[in-house]
């Protein structure tokens, strides 16, 4: 395969696995409201791959979908201590609807 050929075959492998994830509702920044999006705490960032807040990142080591449930194990690293935690996500309108772990379930609304 050519530079060019192997070039162009590159890009559309990553814009294939961009529109994937965007096609995907949950991906993005969340807060419990707008003015959470910048303040001290952060936004909870959710990506494919991986799960932030500003003290705790999470890889997702297994995820299914069932209808429009996002269910995953996370493997999460924050404050000295990694572990594995159970994740859900669920789009309730234009709100995120997730819970992990033993926490209650938030309901959160995407950042500008």
């Amino acid at each position: 395969m050519s530079g060019r050929a192997f070039a162009l075959a590159g890009s559309l492998v990553l814009a294939t696995t961009a529109a994937a994830s965007a096609a995907e509702p949950w991906i993005g920044r969340w807060a419990a409201d707008v003015r959470s999006c910048s303040g001290a705490g952060g936004p909870l960032l959710v990506t494919q791959n991986a799960i932030e807040w500003p003290a705790v990142r999470c890889t997702v080591a297994k995820s299914y979908k069932v209808g429009n449930v996002w269910y995953l194990s996370g493997r999460c690293s924050g404050e000295g201590g990694v572990s594995m935690v159970p994740m859900r996500f669920q789009m309730r309108g234009d709100r995120l609807v997730f819970d992990w772990g033993r926490s209650r379930t938030e309901e959160l609304r995407r950042c500008p």
